[in-house]
């Protein structure tokens, strides 16, 4: 299953990266560097305010839950809708 977030006009993109690479942070910290680089895969495209991860693999489960979790905790529920949709992303990495 794959997860995208698309934030309302009002959230500032730089920090939905800070907060993806500190979600980042955090797995790689449980599952080590090599894991979440094989395992984890997600995209940032700033220009339609979406941040769309892979949660097909437990690693990208783990990602996805810490970026929810931080992101309901740092720019508030109303800031932000979850599409979630079946299949997953290519294990490229983008930051546009």
């Amino acid at each position: 299953m794959t997860h995208t977030y698309i934030f309302t006009d009002n959230v500032d993109m730089r920090e939905v990266q800070e907060t993806l690479g500190l979600a980042a942070v955090a797995a790689a910290s449980l599952r080590g560097d090599v894991a979440v680089g094989i395992d984890a895969a997600y995209r940032l495209n700033s220009a339609s305010r979406t941040c769309t991860i892979d949660a097909t693999t437990d690693i990208g489960t783990e990602l996805n839950r810490l970026f929810f979790g931080f992101i309901v905790r740092e720019l508030g529920r109303e800031s932000f809708c979850m599409e979630r949709l079946c299949g997953g992303l290519d294990n490229t990495r983008s930051a546009a």
